[in-house]
Formats: structure tokens, C-alpha cells, sequence
């Protein structure tokens, strides 16, 4: 038998469903780390860091000791005897016995030792592993192709370390990558240390008048801006 002619006014009222998209773009995340945002840190930097290297743990759990080393230890004690306070610090079980024996001690001792954690002890504040949320322009994610982009994305990330200086902040990133000058660190970290610094005004109310990278591998402070 012959079909009988589709209903023209339904045919057309199924094509606009069909063809109809969702206004906003959906590839879009509603929250991203500051890792994840960062241009620098989208490259898989294969290089194992020379003092990393060798059995046991991997580089990223010895990276990761480090800074727990950073986040848990009395600083003074620290700075006065390293071995004695990864001993605390293991005894304590804020690291692993793996942990401690992945420890570099003399790069250790020379942060500790160094004029940077001088700067830090002599602060009236200091905060370790400072967790925020700051809401980001697409446009500051999406550049041109923002446009009729309105819901902002939650920028997430934890910041090493941040003391005071009289009404203003220092904000420090420790580092332990390989390499053979700090313009190497500071190229790859530019981004992702610009964004911590605004996230962290916002979120302290104060100005951020220093950044620095502290190259664990270099033993030396990398600024990234310094305001006399």
C-alpha cells in the first residue's frame, strides 16, 4: 500500500528540534586547577630530576616528600639540624621511612640555611599550603572564543607557602625540576605563579609584592616580579 504525504507543519517542527543546539558551550569546565589552566604545565616534562633519581620511590613521591618537609616542619629546628627534624618529622608519621630516606639533606640545608627562610622566620604570619577557589573570566581561559560566554570557572589550586611583610605578601612556589638556569623555571612557571598571585589577592585582601620560585635542584630564588 501507498504511504500516505508526511505532515509538512510536523516535518518541519521535528527538522528545528533536530537541528536545535544548546546555546552555551559545553566543553567548557565549571572548574579547573591552576595546573590544568597553566600552558607551561600542559607539556610532559620527562626529565627526572638528577637528585630524584635512583630506586624506591618515584620522582613525584619524592617531589611530594619534599613538600610535606615544607608544609609540616618546625622551621627553626630545621634550619638549626635538617637530619634531626626528618627524624621528628618520620617518628611523627608525616613521612613514610621511604619518604625520609628520599630526602636530599644538603639541598635541604641550604634552603633551611638560606636567606630566603630568614625572610620567613622573621615574618609576623606565615601560611603553608594555602588552598584556594577564585572565579575566572572565560576570557581568561577561552581568550577570543569567549564571546557570549558569561558563567564564570572556578580556578582551584594550593599555594607552597605565603608570609607577610609588614601590610604586604610574599608569595613562594617550591620547585624541584632540572634545570640549568632559573629563566628555564621562570619561563615555565610565569603562568601558573601570575595566576596564584591574583587568586591570592583577591582572597587575602592584601598585595602580593613578591613571587618567587624557590629551585630546590639550583638552590637559588627565582623572582618573578620584585617591587622595590
Amino acid at each position: 500500500p501507498q504511504l500516505p504525504p508526511p505532515d509538512q507543519a510536523l516535518l518541519q517542527a521535528l527538522r528545528q528540534q533536530a537541528a536545535w543546539r544548546y546555546p552555551h558551550r559545553t566543553d567548557i569546565p565549571a572548574k579547573l586547577s591552576v595546573s590544568e589552566l597553566s600552558h607551561q604545565e600542559r607539556f610532559d616534562f620527562t626529565g627526572v630530576p638528577a637528585f630524584l633519581a635512583g630506586e624506591g620511590l618515584s620522582p613525584a613521591q619524592r617531589g611530594t616528600a619534599l613538600h610535606k618537609v615544607m608544609q609540616f616542619a618546625d622551621y627553626q629546628l630545621a634550619r638549626n639540624n635538617i637530619a634531626a627534624e626528618a627524624d621528628r618529622l618520620a617518628l611523627a608519621r608525616f613521612l613514610s621511612k621511604e619518604e625520609r630516606e628520599s630526602l636530599d639533606l644538603p639541598r635541604l640545608e641550604r634552603l633551611f640555611s638560606g636567606p630566603l627562610m630568614g625572610r620567613i622566620l622573621q615574618s609576623p604570619q606565615l601560611l603553608r599550603e594555602v588552598k584556594f577557589f577564585y572565579e575566572l573570566p572565560p576570557g581568561e581561559y577561552l581568550g577570543e572564543g569567549s564571546s557570549g560566554m558569561d558563567d564564570p570557572i572556578i580556578l582551584q589550586g594550593i599555594a607552597d607557602c605565603v608570609f607577610l611583610e609588614g601590610d604586604e605578601a610574599v608569595l613562594v612556589d617550591y620547585k624541584t625540576d632540572r634545570v640549568q638556569t632559573g629563566s628555564q623555571l621562570a619561563e615555565r612557571y610565569c603562568h601558573q605563579l601570575a595566576l596564584y598571585r591574583e587568586a591570592l589577592e583577591n582572597g587575602l585582601g592584601k598585595r602580593v609584592k613578591e613571587t618567587i620560585l624557590y629551585s630546590v635542584y639550583l638552590g637559588e630564588e627565582v623572582r618573578l616580579d620584585k617591587t622595590p
